[in-house]
């Protein structure tokens, strides 16, 4: 069994490498980390004018309609550049999550603009008070004649400042807990949606960090996704395990467990803007 990559999955990463190598350069990379955004406007055009902010949105969405497999190649040169910019959080969690629960108009009208690199996304999920149990939200979403009204405050949320749409989850029925759950598509330009930036983080400075404040948000029955109240949910956890699984866990490894599994040569050195700078010269080694 042959577990290399075919020719046009290493033509991907040629063409990634080279790419970035070109506009992502380690000074680049560390500008940009000083930077209160974290993100290049002029790079993620240019990564959307590559097609690859689509890689693995279907073609009726302008996307590419590639695999999981070509996304690991792909992330996996973005990470060796250490490329700054809201790819994980926009494009997969933001918009595969879209792919998978929402409506074909909710498709329509937001996976082209995700893959052209006009809007970001961001996910919405935690809060002060509650993270990695949904079932404690305190975000509330209460139905009405016309739709539904969102009240409560998302803390933690990557490009959550930045993003023209958000994917608000929260609590129709306390009283059903996790079966009470639901998720919001809510354009970030909605009256009374706030944000705050979050300054002095110990860690991702390349990425922006937002907090979310949602006054009596008023939103349509259109803005819910397919799944419904819970279904969406289900539907959504489920992929974050695929994309955990898939790319996300893969370009976490190690280039050279990578290297081993793709039958490829270990890297010989760390990229450029990887590279830790050597220890200051001293008669007492350890």
């Amino acid at each position: 069994m042959n577990f290399g990559f075919n020719d046009e999955q290493e033509l991907l990463r040629n063409t990634a490498r080279k790419f970035f190598e070109n506009e992502c350069g380690s000074d680049t990379v560390r500008r940009l980390m000083e930077t209160p955004e974290g993100i290049s406007p002029e790079l993620w055009k240019k990564i959307a004018e590559q097609g690859w902010l689509g890689l693995i949105y279907p073609e009726s969405c302008d996307g590419m309609g590639l695999g999981l497999v070509d996304l690991v190649v792909l992330m996996e040169e973005m990470g060796r550049a250490v490329v700054p910019g809201p790819y994980f959080s926009s494009v997969l969690l933001g918009g595969l999550a879209i792919l998978e629960a929402g409506h074909e108009a909710q498709k329509k009208e937001w996976l082209p603009r995700l893959c052209s690199g006009e809007a970001l996304g961001c996910f919405a999920l935690t809060e002060p008070d509650a993270g990695s149990d949904p079932a404690s939200l305190r975000t509330r979403a209460t139905k009405t004649e016309s739709g539904w009204t969102i009240t409560g405050n998302k803390m933690w949320i990557s490009m959550g400042s930045v993003a023209e749409l958000a994917l608000i989850f929260a609590q129709t029925d306390p009283e059903k807990k996790h079966k009470g759950l639901a998720c919001f598509l809510v354009p970030t330009d909605s009256e009374g949606f706030t944000t705050q930036e979050i300054h002095g983080k110990l860690g991702l400075r390349s990425s922006d960090t937002g907090e979310i404040s949602l006054d009596s948000v008023e939103v349509g029955d259109d803005v819910l996704t397919a799944g419904g109240i819970h279904g969406t949910v289900r539907e959504i956890e489920g992929e974050i395990v695929r994309v955990e699984i898939a790319p996300g866990t893969t370009v976490r490894l190690d280039r050279r467990a990578v290297a081993a599994v793709a039958q490829e040569p270990e890297p010989e050195h760390e990229p450029e803007a990887l590279a830790q700078p050597e220890q200051a010269a001293s008669g007492d080694e350890s």
